[in-house]
């Protein structure tokens, strides 16, 4: 028997109306993943479609870690991570090998510095310098190592230059107060491998600092060591 007679109201939502959903935000407890999972009756040969749900992975994301960067030679290098500026230093001109933030591993490795062509030693080593240098707006704290393999260190007075710069109002790049990183020694040969852990730091002082001051960007060698 029939006691009473309701209207029944199907509502349908399309997926593109659901409210957003963000798990790396929002918790996700609870939180219910549905679908359907189709079978085969194998008696009548119909397809059967059953409801299904799962809990959702409390898993966080894999972050991929940057890849480092291998230098092979200097002379031929074209990554953007290591651009090649031209500044002046007084009345000599030389090249700075910048890191800018395009890099974002670790490690830089640059091989064959030994490389003897005249060519070479005049491009690369600038009036006997191999200089390196990194842009200001690398994060504070941030840790950079460089390995340069096959350092000639007793070669045609090679001395290993960390070049900060300064650029005035008509946009030219002049060599600030260089910090010498390795000097010419002749016990470390011309093979030597010398790795060295760049930091982004102040400089070391007490006279106060100035807002927007270079000091503010200072990347410093905070560790060297002779692997060989």
């Amino acid at each position: 028997m029939i006691s009473k007679c309701q209207n029944i109201v199907i509502n349908r939502t399309k997926f593109s109306d659901f409210e957003e959903f963000y798990p790396e935000i929002d918790s996700t407890e609870g939180l219910k993943l549905v679908g359907f999972i189709e079978t085969t009756d194998l008696c009548t040969g119909e397809t059967i479609k059953k409801n299904v749900s799962v809990d959702y992975p409390n898993v966080n994301p894999v972050v991929k870690r940057p890849d480092n960067l291998l230098i092979d030679n200097l002379y031929g290098n074209s990554s953007f991570c290591i651009k090649n500026v031209v500044c002046n230093d007084g009345d000599m001109t030389l090249t700075r090998y910048t890191v800018t933030t395009d890099f974002e591993g670790d490690l830089i490795q640059i091989n064959n510095l030994n490389d003897d062509r005249e060519i070479f030693k005049k491009t690369v080593f600038s009036s006997g310098y191999l200089n390196i240098g990194f842009t200001k707006n690398i994060p504070f704290g941030r840790t950079i190592q460089v390995i340069f393999n096959n350092f000639p260190a007793s070669d045609y007075g090679i001395i290993l230059r960390q070049v900060d710069y300064n650029e005035d109002g008509n946009h030219i790049i002049s060599a600030g107060s260089p910090e010498i990183l390795i000097e010419k020694d002749e016990r470390l040969g011309n093979n030597a491998s010398i790795l060295i852990t760049f930091t982004q730091s102040t400089e070391k002082g007490t006279v106060s600092i100035a807002a927007g001051s270079s000091k503010l960007h200072k990347v410093v060698a905070s560790e060297i060591q002779i692997l060989n």
